[in-house]
């Protein structure tokens, strides 16, 4: 069992009934290129993202899907207020 606090990291995709495969979906300016891992701690699921600007990161399911996860190295480009995220 993994210690509390801990990211788990997982070759294949879980098996939970809750769990959705984001994989290819685009969300805003960020398309999810694969999963990243589950936090044992909350249980959310966390995906591998790539912006438009070419940087990758990772971001959750929840964020992604309710629009508030953004790329804060072109965010203030895209909305024209440089330096404001």
């Amino acid at each position: 069992m993994p210690a509390q606090g801990r990211l788990v990291k997982l070759s294949i995709l879980p098996k939970s009934p809750r769990f959705k495969d984001l994989t290819g979906n685009t969300f805003g300016e960020r398309v999810v290129t694969g999963f990243s891992h589950q936090d044992p701690k909350s249980g959310n699921y966390y995906w591998k993202v790539k912006c438009i600007c070419g940087r990758e990161g990772i971001a959750s399911g929840s964020k992604l899907r309710l629009g508030s996860s953004k790329c804060i190295s072109c965010s203030g480009r895209i909305n024209g207020r440089k330096g404001l995220y």
